[in-house]
């Protein structure tokens, strides 16, 4: 569910990322940042190449390139880490390690379109069950140049962010990190200071400061006298002797009245000290296992209909709500803490906002009941005095695994041009340390020395594209045990990444006209984000056996229409934009592709076995791609230091050559 006090359309992140899907033509996704404590990657391929949420697919060698362009950022906890089977390369994965019996628990979505910034805070994490099947709750908020509510949340969010850029390791070598808050601190200077009232306020516990005193500090705001009540959803609660209500108590001051909310699952869970000691009030409603009809309703709705009849269906409590009434207002926190010490007192890291409310508590409360299914009675009578031993464990309650690598600060997998080759280095532990392990990545063993691995042809990587996302660490002295670390991209292999997501030229070309071929050779989706623009199919049926004529003859009619599409981006380069953001626009969308289309023609001359054919080829299409590039350095300056690159490497790449080819190569250099 969504929050009660939200005034948007939507009630899913479903419905939400739904809207952003059918804007995506004329308002694209620029930038996606996740925070969950697990996920999926079905999931997270959903959500970042613009597909349904609960789709299914193969991913295809343009949304690769989409993924590499985004440069999706996934904060997860660490202990969480999985083989990663179907996730691309050029995402960045930011495994947060935390301290034993704590965990990375925040769960956000920011996704920033050319117009938008739009972020979800709440308690559904990135899988299955916390989209679909779990009963949740969130906040979502879409702030624009035109709606400016409540724009300090996302103020105090990008502060977040960057506290825990500085402070978690793992964070540190993010660059698309970076590249997401300088887009967002540019809009946020756009959009100014908005003087409206202020009605959500970002809590973040784990950073510094705990969410508790954040709500402390929030209370007094409206209130120099304990609440009247507290109005409690949550899954989990303490199983120690301490219990979250005696510190919340200590500072706000201790309710006359508690009500909670849980599932049949959790009740074994809670025990009279969950009230308080001096609660003169006290209820539980409890959710029962059975789905009523007025739920498969809903459901049935929200799958567009479809009959739930006949279906076993059990939805797990998720959510987590707290509400604090005074005389006038109510303080309401939606996000994803538990009632829980940890969660509230700074040892999870855990995200969600606070609102005041001018409603009426009893409203309020009765909607949230009927919105999660909560029975009516007050089962307050099964509660025991004290537990003895719960079955209920925490989702955020483990111990710190032995044997985990904690030495392990990052791992960057870096890219030699010279000798075209990776390798992996090692950051944090000693050799001894490191050398405890078996280091692999997928079925290739890595021979750890001095924290660098040995050198890796760069096909290795090719066919690791999708997945190969970690590397997998065991203790030699305990087999059986095995741990996944995600890794990062040095920047010159992201800048290269055009090289390594194209196996070959024609995918280059297809992709800049708009068409996907998929890996079977049969015509795929779109781009995301971008218009269909479909070529003659003939065009692309090129018999490599036929007269090398009239393969260059085929080339040049294909290449003229990747021209059109480059010389529309100089020119919108040249007409609309200026300084930081022109080169930028520039570099993304004209130098980059341009030199990575050359370095794969490069590639394919040098890795052919027809010499004097492939010779030919190469210096045809990277002739005409020099001569072409000329035209464009003649609109935009900045494209000459390019035009010189590309001219070097057309007589570099072939030092010996007949007068025909010779007298070619001379006619692009005199012209350029």
């Amino acid at each position: 569910m969504k929050s009660d006090t939200d005034m948007t359309q939507f009630d899913s992140l479903k419905a939400i990322y739904m809207d952003v899907i059918a804007k995506n033509i004329s308002d694209p996704i620029e930038k996606i940042l996740v925070m969950t404590y697990e996920f999926d990657d079905q999931q997270l391929l959903n959500l970042i190449c613009a597909r349904p949420l609960e789709d299914d697919f193969e991913l295809r060698r343009n949304q690769r390139k989409f993924i590499a362009d985004l440069k999706p950022v996934i904060f997860y906890d660490a202990r969480k880490t999985r083989e990663f089977n179907r996730l691309p390369h050029f995402l960045d994965l930011v495994p947060v390690r935390t301290k034993p019996f704590s965990c990375h628990h925040s769960k956000a979505y920011l996704i920033v379109t050319g117009q938008s910034v739009r972020l979800v805070l709440g308690s559904l994490n990135l899988t299955y069950s916390g989209l679909f099947k779990n009963r949740e709750v969130f906040t979502d908020f879409c702030w624009n140049k035109d709606e400016t509510e409540d724009l300090q949340v996302l103020r105090d969010f990008v502060e977040l962010l960057k506290r825990q850029r500085a402070d978690i390791p793992q964070a540190v070598a993010s660059e698309a990190l970076i590249e997401l808050l300088n887009v967002i601190d540019g809009r946020l200077a756009q959009w100014g200071v908005n003087h409206v009232k202020v009605r959500h306020t970002l809590v973040a516990s784990g950073t510094g400061t705990s969410g508790l005193s954040q709500l402390a500090e929030r209370w007094s705001l409206i209130s120099t006298s304990a609440p009247k009540r507290l109005f409690v959803v949550s899954p989990f609660f303490d199983q120690g002797d301490g219990v979250l209500i005696d510190l919340l108590g200590s500072a706000v001051g201790a309710a006359d009245a508690v009500h909670i909310v849980t599932d049949e699952r959790s009740v074994s869970a809670i025990c009279k000290k969950h009230f308080g000691a001096a609660t003169r009030d006290r209820i539980l409603n409890v959710i029962p296992v059975q789905i009523s009809q007025q739920e498969r309703i809903r459901i049935e709705k929200f799958n567009d209909g479809r009959s739930t009849e006949g279906l076993h269906l059990e939805r797990k409590l998720h959510a987590k709500i707290l509400v604090l009434e005074s005389e006038m207002e109510c303080l309401v926190y939606i996000g994803s803490a538990n009632f829980t010490s940890k969660a509230w007192n700074g040892d999870n890291f855990e995200l969600g906002v606070i609102s005041v409310e001018t409603c009426s508590a009893d409203t309020l409360i009765r909607r949230i009941c009927a919105g999660l299914g909560a029975g009516s009675e007050n089962v307050y009578s099964r509660v025991p005095d004290t537990l003895t031993l719960s079955d209920i464990v925490d989702d955020e309650d483990y111990v710190e695994e032995t044997g985990y690598p904690n030495f392990i600060e990052r791992i960057v997998l870096h890219y030699d041009e010279i000798s075209e080759t990776v390798h992996f280095r090692i950051d944090g532990g000693t050799p001894d340390e490191i050398g405890a392990y078996d280091v692999s990545w997928g079925s290739l063993p890595l021979s750890i020395s001095e924290r660098r691995s040995q050198d890796i042809l760069s096909k290795e990587f090719y066919v690791r594209l999708v997945g190969g996302r970690n590397l997998s660490f065991v203790p030699k002295a305990q087999p059986a045990l095995r741990f996944c670390i995600p890794f990062w991209h040095a920047p010159e292999l992201v800048q290269k990444k055009d090289e390594f997501v194209f196996p070959n030229a024609d995918d280059w070309l297809q992709y800049y006209l708009g068409i996907d071929i998929d890996d079977g050779g049969q015509p795929g989706e779109h781009i995301p984000g971008e218009p269909v623009s479909p070529k003659p199919q003939a065009m692309f049926e090129v018999d490599r056996e036929s007269n090398v004529i009239i393969q260059m003859q085929r080339y040049l009619s294909l290449f003229s229409a990747i021209e059109g599409v480059f010389t529309k981006k100089a020119d919108e380069a040249d007409k609309l934009l200026f300084g930081d953001e022109r080169s930028m626009f520039v570099r993304k969308h004209l130098t980059e592709p341009i030199n990575a289309y050359a370095k794969i023609l490069k590639r394919e001359f040098q890795q052919s076995r027809n010499k004097k054919t492939a010779q030919l080829e190469f210096c045809f299409k990277l002739g005409e791609l020099l001569l072409f590039f000329r035209s464009l350095a003649e609109k935009l300056p900045e494209l000459q230091a390019s035009q010189a690159a590309l001219a070097s490497l057309l007589t570099d790449s072939v030092p010996e050559m007949d007068a025909g080819l010779k007298s070619y190569i001379n006619y692009c250099n005199q012209n350029n």
